[in-house]
């Protein structure tokens, strides 16, 4: 009988072998010119080697062709909608159709914002006259998956409500759990969603334990992080065909209360945090507020509910931006996270200026998220991604013009570094050769090196002067033989 791996294109075949468990991460850049000129080539993020099928793309297209094709007519006449030959320039908060270069267009889910690219490179985008386009990220929860595998499911929160929908979508209501029901009673008076302001959530495949977190007001700082300890995995669609199937399986259902979590002045914060669970139970809580990217981590090691508040582990970590945006102006602007291979590192990360450029992200242990450094890139043109690379790292490609240049790149290795908290921070940065040592930063209080150059030729530039590629999730990351990389 096929197995899974085998459809999506090779892997091994042996009994022991994840189905669910895809190649080192693949990304797909396009550029050229929609008038001339246009190329999609999907690149092994790590090595730059080409993979997928010569004709996912139709390269060298005329512009009538290309976008009869493959439905993309709406790119042709909005620049900052996909246009190859100009870089975006709207600043406005309302126009989020323009995320296509932006630097949250993609995340920890196999599939980007406004589109997704198959695994031989056919490329899609998603209508923007559509009622969801956008409101599908409102209420998502982040999720730790076992290495080497992105999300399937799509699970979100909404006040005491938990819901599965059709996955990457908000509609398609597939099955649903009230937290305020009876049988969640025993959380002392002050069940999920009392609060009334909407609730924010991780789910740690791992360890099959799901937390939320709600304010105790709207505006308030403080509040109670809801720990789910499951005997059943919430992602297993044969043990959790509904998500009353996990729940139904947490034997004790607790509370922890914490102080400064979440608001520092906006109602909205309160229920838009980037949570990241770690396999120790303590949370790591990411929140951008306007001009400010903030990072605390929590204990939530209690195995009985504890109403005594507990502070962060260490003193809460903020680091300033210019001026940009957040999800106090609409819930599209939360901070996003994306997972390294492995899944033992994430990075919690947000635009450095407005929507769409630069980067500040916190690099955050998933086995342990006390341990932490910060990366800040500051940039005010242009876009890019941030995606996972190789094994055990993260790169991001930047979407300036490629003219006469590859396309700059910045990059991390984390295969080698510690994940105890008490040791310094050590790594390789993507700019370094054979003949480099080792970088150590203090943990909590460090940030790693931007480098942020065109030092690697991996990704070439395109064949129209004047192109500023764009960059998508690629939905399945195709293994080439019997190997990962």
């Amino acid at each position: 009988m096929t197995s899974l791996s085998t459809l999506f294109g090779g892997g091994q075949s042996s009994s022991s072998a994840d189905p669910l468990q895809e190649g080192y991460p693949v990304i797909a850049m396009y550029g050229g010119s929609f008038n001339q000129y246009f190329d999609i080539r999907l690149h092994r993020v790590h090595s730059g080697e080409l993979v997928g099928s010569p004709w996912g793309g139709m390269t060298n297209s005329t512009a009538n062709y290309w976008t009869g094709q493959q439905s993309l007519i709406e790119f042709g006449y909005d620049s900052d909608r996909g246009r190859l030959d100009s870089s975006y320039s709207s600043q406005n908060y309302n126009d989020h159709q323009h995320y296509v270069m932006s630097m949250m267009q993609n995340d920890h889910y196999p599939y980007s914002f406004y589109g997704n690219c198959s695994k031989d490179g056919r490329m899609g985008m998603h209508s923007f006259h559509g009622g969801d386009y956008y409101s599908k990220y409102y209420r998502r929860i982040n999720i730790v998956m076992k290495s080497g595998r992105r999300p399937r499911r799509q699970f979100n929160i909404h006040n005491a409500i938990f819901t599965e929908t059709q996955f990457n979508s908000s509609y398609g209501l597939k099955s649903s759990y009230d937290l305020s029901s009876s049988g969640n009673a025993g959380f002392g008076g002050t069940g999920p969603g009392s609060t009334n302001n909407y609730g924010s959530g991780c789910y740690n495949q791992k360890t099959k334990t799901l937390v939320l977190y709600y304010a105790t007001s709207s505006g308030a700082s403080d509040g109670y992080f809801y720990i789910y300890r499951g005997t059943k995995d919430l992602m297993d669609e044969t043990e959790c065909p509904t998500v009353k199937d996990f729940f139904d399986s947490v034997p004790t259902k607790i509370y922890q209360a914490i102080n400064n979590g979440s608001n520092w002045g906006y109602n909205d914060i309160n229920y838009n945090l980037n949570l990241v669970l770690g396999e120790n139970d303590f949370v790591g809580v990411n929140s951008r507020r306007s001009n400010d990217n903030v990072y605390s981590c929590f204990d939530l090691t209690t195995t009985t509910t504890n109403t005594s508040q507990v502070s962060t582990y260490q003193s809460q970590r903020s680091e300033g931006q210019t001026t940009s945006y957040g999800p106090e102006q609409g819930m599209m602007h939360r901070a996003r996270m994306q997972l390294s291979w492995d899944t033992e590192w994430a990075m919690m990360f947000s635009p450095y200026y407005y929507y769409g450029c630069g980067t500040t992200a916190f690099i955050v242990s998933t086995k342990d998220p006390r341990r932490m450094v910060h990366h800040q890139w500051n940039e005010n043109n242009y876009g890019g991604i941030l995606t996972p690379s190789g094994k055990s790292g993260f790169k991001i490609l930047y979407g300036s013009n490629t003219d006469s240049n590859p396309i700059q790149n910045w990059g991390i290795e984390l295969g080698g570094t510690s994940h105890d908290p008490t040791q310094n921070f050590t790594y390789h940065s993507g700019n370094q050769r054979y003949n480099d040592s080792l970088q150590s930063i203090s943990n909590w209080t460090g940030t790693v090196q931007n480098s942020m150059s065109n030092y690697s030729f991996q990704y070439p530039g395109y064949y129209y002067s004047t192109s500023y590629p764009k960059f998508m999730t690629v939905n399945w990351w195709q293994q080439e033989g019997a190997y990962s990389q």
